[in-house]
């Protein structure tokens, strides 16, 4: 499986969660209430700092642990590598082999050399780039007696989501649980604050989850295989369903609120995986969402929300498994840099 955007994106880590659709589906239309649950997106959003194939420093990086910790520095192109293959050790569930640069992967490596490591919003090390390397990291193959395979080294890049990666060499700290790098002469980022979304403000992100395009989507889906008294519910109140909904409070006095619903059923299950992401915003008659926007890529719950400069700006939003962006026409970025191991053979 490989996510294939417009922007370049440089993201992180294994996603654990069950097996979901690609893509998203954004409703532009107004602000979003209880009344009207259709979403505004503000055209003089800041592009991402990483737009451009040459780049002097590293705003942001995902850091990857297999083998040892590499920093993904950039998964834009389809053949970063060439050359012969070096198989590096890997997991139970993934193989990971590394080639030579190409000249044009050679041309997008950045000029840090040194990083900060954060887990979320956390500090954990300080380390020095290696030499970076074409990376990928495949999924293995699942026999008839449910144990993962081997595959042939070739057959395991090419199945693989390749990226242009460095190994980290730890300077000060501890990075084995580093989830992202940013270059270390850049000054130190602003997080936002979180806590669990109140009650309110819960509801109307679930209920914009619901009333989304791929909400009302999955609904249709959900009335094709349900039985009995589950068919009297809404998708997302069904059997397996978990919502989890996070409020963001930036220094600029701005709330934001990221919500998934997702299926926990695994390979069983209808595959309901959708995320939201919104400004909250204070009306007379209670909370009312904003700039909504939602996709169907796998995200899990957030790591962090970074603050960026401007009135205007969507701030950036990091997960578990994804880096997400928003570009000036406040669509989702997501890039993902392994391909996931679900422990099954969905």
């Amino acid at each position: 499986m490989r996510t294939t955007l417009r922007s370049i994106a440089l993201c992180l880590s294994l996603i654990s969660s069950q097996c979901a659709p690609e893509g998203a589906a954004l409703d532009r239309d107004a602000p979003v209430d209880g009344a009207a649950l259709d979403s505004a997106v503000d055209a003089s959003v800041t592009p991402s700092p990483v737009d451009a194939p040459a780049r002097a420093t590293l705003s942001f990086a995902s850091v990857l642990h297999e083998d040892r910790s590499w920093v993904v520095l950039d998964t834009s192109l389809d053949q970063p590598g060439h050359g012969a293959l070096t198989a590096l050790s890997a997991s139970n569930f993934h193989q990971v082999a590394s080639r030579a640069l190409t000249d044009e992967a050679q041309a997008r490596v950045p000029a840090a050399r040194r990083v900060r490591v954060f887990k979320g919003s956390q500090w954990v090390c300080d380390a020095e780039l290696g030499a970076a390397v074409a990376l990928s990291v495949s999924e293995r193959p699942w026999n008839e007696a449910g144990h993962p395979e081997e595959r042939p080294l070739e057959e395991a890049w090419e199945a693989g989501l390749r990226s242009i990666a460095a190994p980290l060499t730890v300077l000060r700290g501890a990075c084995s649980e580093g989830t992202w790098a940013t270059d270390a002469s850049l000054p130190e980022p602003r997080f936002a604050t979180r806590e669990a979304a109140p009650d309110a403000i819960a509801r109307l992100a679930y209920e914009a989850v619901r009333r989304s395009a791929e909400g009302r989507e999955m609904q249709a889906h959900f009335r094709e295989f349900c039985e009995g008294a589950q068919c009297a519910l809404p998708w997302d109140e069904s059997q397996g369903i978990e919502r989890t909904a996070t409020l963001f409070h930036t220094s600029d006095g701005r709330r934001w609120v990221f919500a998934f619903v997702r299926d926990t059923e695994g390979c069983g299950g209808i595959g309901a995986n959708i995320s939201l992401f919104a400004e909250v915003q204070n009306a007379a008659v209670g909370p009312a969402l904003l700039r909504v926007t939602t996709t169907t890529t796998a995200l899990d719950a957030p790591d962090a929300l970074v603050e960026r400069e401007g009135a205007s700006a969507w701030p950036e939003l990091r997960t578990h498994t994804d880096r997400v962006v928003f570009s000036a026409t406040g669509e989702w970025t997501i890039q993902q840099t392994i391909v996931p191991a679900y422990g099954c053979g969905c």
